[in-house]
């Protein structure tokens, strides 16, 4: 039997077996665009990963690279420098905040800097030793970071010519040396007697409230009365026991302020090793007013005693000053003792 295949049937398929053929000629590049600059290939990847595009369109979606942070703990900073304030993780970056830096004025420097956008500044140390500065702003861009903590200021090192300010009210040297203020009165002499107003103890002079008042004090050492004999002393020891010296050649002489209730001499002894058991201390004789005076004594102008000119200098074994009142009225007040370099 014989079949007759119309002409329309063969010719629809020859089209559809060529349409079948596998040709990857005919498929899109993946950078491939059309004229209008859309993407055909699938979308670049955000931050959070690829996301699957189409053949004919574009779907970016843009990955968040910013998260939230919380502030760090700035570090305790070392003698005259500021710490490190805490890291802060902002947008696109993490950074580090940095803790204000203390000069020798005492006073802490300017917040740190702002390394990236989102970082929050470091904290500023101000004013006075071991100051915690405050945290800096919050970062810009994304989500802004946390301030961070500012770091702790550092300690400040204590000046080596401050023998004593007095203004920590107390009969103790601070902060170099570990001896005390002592007052001294001529009670072997059966005929000597007088009257003490001030210090109230004799035993443990301290400092009390500076009068009339001095700019930068608060605190003063003051002694007061009249004593027969060879009189009375106001002075201090370097060291606990009072037989134990320091160096004072390193030094070229001693400073402080001063002032008496009336105009009147007062005389400056400097105790060594040498003349501690003989008296024979090398001096300087002191006129005071009734205003608050500055005063510089250079071991080079100190004196012997009239009585004895031998009379050995050895700082290097420095044990005492101290200041004496011949048997007279005395109203004496002391401040701000310093070495001079």
């Amino acid at each position: 039997m014989r079949l007759r295949l119309r002409s329309e049937i063969c010719t629809l398929s020859a089209v559809l077996i060529a349409c079948s053929v596998y040709d990857e000629s005919l498929l899109v590049d993946g950078d491939d665009t059309f004229e209008d600059g859309t993407p055909t290939s699938s979308s670049g990847s955000g931050g959070q990963g690829p996301s699957a595009g189409s053949l004919t369109s574009s779907s970016t979606s843009q990955g968040s690279n910013t998260t939230s942070s919380t502030s760090g703990t700035g570090t305790t900073g070392s003698t005259e420098a500021g710490g490190t304030g805490g890291t802060s993780d902002g947008s696109q970056a993490s950074s580090t905040s940095q803790g204000g830096e203390n000069t020798s004025s005492n006073n802490g420097g300017s917040g740190g800097d702002t390394t990236a956008s989102a970082s929050s500044g470091g904290g500023s140390a101000s004013t006075s030793d071991d100051t915690t500065g405050s945290g800096g702003s919050n970062g810009s861009n994304g989500s802004g970071g946390t301030s961070g903590s500012g770091g702790t200021g550092g300690a400040v090192a204590a000046d080596p010519l401050l023998i004593d300010d007095l203004d920590d009210a107390d009969g103790r040297l601070d902060p170099n040396y570990t001896g005390y203020w002592y007052f001294a009165m001529d009670e072997e002499d059966p005929d000597a007697e007088g009257e003490i107003t001030a210090p109230d103890d004799t035993d443990t002079p301290r400092g009390v409230e500076t009068t009339p008042a001095r700019e930068g004090s608060t605190h003063a050492m003051h002694a007061a009365g009249s004593w027969g004999g060879w009189g009375a002393a106001l002075g201090f020891s370097f060291n606990q026991p009072d037989t134990k010296p320091i160096d004072g050649s390193v030094f070229s002489g001693i400073s402080f302020y001063a002032r008496a209730s009336a105009a009147t001499t007062a005389r400056l002894e400097v105790v060594t090793d040498a003349t501690y058991d003989k008296n024979n201390h090398l001096r300087a004789e002191l006129s005071l007013t009734n205003e608050w005076e500055y005063h510089e004594v250079l071991w080079r102008d100190l004196e012997e005693p009239d009585w004895d000119p031998d009379a050995p200098w050895e700082p290097e074994t420095m044990l005492k000053v101290q200041f004496h009142f011949d048997n007279s009225d005395f109203d004496f007040w002391i401040d701000d003792v310093r070495f001079v370099e």
